[in-house]
């Protein structure tokens, strides 16, 4: 059992799981029990794959578990599993059992929905071919100008991402160069900065720093950590441009605590400075969220805890959205909203919440991959871009 835990762990180390469940394996009865789990079912090396197009850049994951157990990242989905470039994955039935393991459960038999099929919101299906974006209402396959030319009216354009995926953020920089050059004013709000490093991003959109000062005073590395040059043409557009930036996200020890603990466990401090509504029974929210947990998300405490995290990452995120949209009153401008699929797909996410408070919905496009085509839900997004590969 020993040597079980100790290869688990190893292996562990190697796995990322997303948002708060992660802070399962700090704890010593899910952590052996995972740790086991792991150890004794994956006999070989692991590569995750869970969901299409999202997978680990290569050496982060070992560069991260040097000295430490694993970290909260964030793809947009709460409980996928990562693993570093150097393992391979056996299946997604192996890793949901470690995971069955570590909550009590066995593991499922049944085939778990697809997230990118879900029925939520518009009705019916479309096929959509690799390298097409498509108006998923029409089945017109549409371009960047095409986007901001529908943005007009709205405040906000959500674009949703797989974070290691190159053609993603090439389509996302597109799609803001296509609404800077409307000559709207445009905001580009980015999930991947924390709101504490607001005040060291000004300095690159005003062409005060090189790449590699802006990824130092940013806190790149550990502020997300995904290879900077995937980005680079988002962030090239923005200096292009001149473009404000904003951090959107809550510190990550928020979450952290929250998946521990549930929302009881945020300071009054840190209460104070999150909306007071946080809505935990959003029936489509909650289908996204078992969806992309292949399913069978966690129950009970635990699991209310594990979702409530999920939900104050985009309460969080919309939240600065909204108050930096409001400090400007007279401002006729758009935010395009970088982010993690899962926290856009189906209007359920950040989208949902700005909507709840604001009633306006925006524009949600969906990024997904695909080696051919791919046959998705047309309420998964407004518009729909699918990125050659796998």
């Amino acid at each position: 059992v020993d040597f079980g835990i100790g290869f688990g762990h190893s292996i562990l180390c190697k796995l990322k799981l997303d948002g708060a469940a992660a802070q399962l394996l700090e704890e010593s009865a899910f952590g052996r029990t995972i740790g086991f789990g792991v150890g004794f079912v994956c006999g070989a090396r692991l590569r995750r794959r869970v969901g299409r197009g999202l997978s680990t850049p290569r050496g982060q994951q070992r560069e991260r578990c040097e000295g430490e157990g694993p970290r909260v990242t964030h793809d947009g989905l709460i409980l996928p599993v990562r693993v570093a470039a150097s393992a391979r994955l056996c299946s997604v039935t192996t890793i949901t059992l470690a995971l069955g393991l570590a909550f009590g459960q066995a593991a499922p038999a049944a085939e778990a929905p697809d997230p990118y099929r879900l029925k939520i919101g518009r009705s019916g299906e479309i096929a959509i071919r690799a390298g097409d974006m498509v108006d998923t209402a029409t089945g017109r396959v549409v371009t960047p100008d095409d986007i901001a030319k529908a943005a007009s009216g709205h405040r906000w354009v959500y674009l949703g991402e797989s974070h290691d995926n190159a053609l993603h953020h090439q389509m996302q920089a597109a799609i803001i160069e296509a609404l800077a050059k409307t000559g709207r004013p445009t905001v580009v709000g980015f999930e991947m900065f924390t709101r504490p490093v607001q005040d060291r991003l000004n300095a690159w959109t005003l062409g005060w720093q090189s790449e590699a000062e802006f990824i130092e005073s940013s806190e790149w590395k550990t502020q997300w950590g995904f290879d900077f040059a995937l980005y680079r043409p988002i962030f090239e557009a923005t200096k292009k441009h001149r473009l404000p930036m904003v951090a959107l996200n809550v510190p990550r020890d928020w979450v952290r605590q929250v998946g521990r603990e549930g929302l009881g466990a945020l300071t009054p401090e840190q209460r104070a400075s999150l909306p007071e509504q946080f809505d935990l029974t959003n029936q489509a929210h909650l289908a996204v969220f078992g969806a992309l947990m292949g399913g069978h998300p966690p129950t009970g405490t635990r699991g209310e805890s594990i979702y409530s995290a999920q939900v104050l990452w985009d309460v969080g995120m919309a939240d600065s959205a909204i108050k930096y949209m409001e400090a400007l009153p007279r401002y006729n401008g758009v935010m395009a909203i970088v982010a993690g699929s899962g926290h856009v797909m189906y209007g359920q996410g950040i989208n949902w919440r700005i909507a709840q408070r604001t009633g306006e919905r925006g524009i949600t496009v969906t990024m997904v991959a695909a080696t051919d085509s791919i046959t998705v839900s047309r309420g998964l997004g407004d518009y729909v871009y699918v990125a050659p590969g796998k």
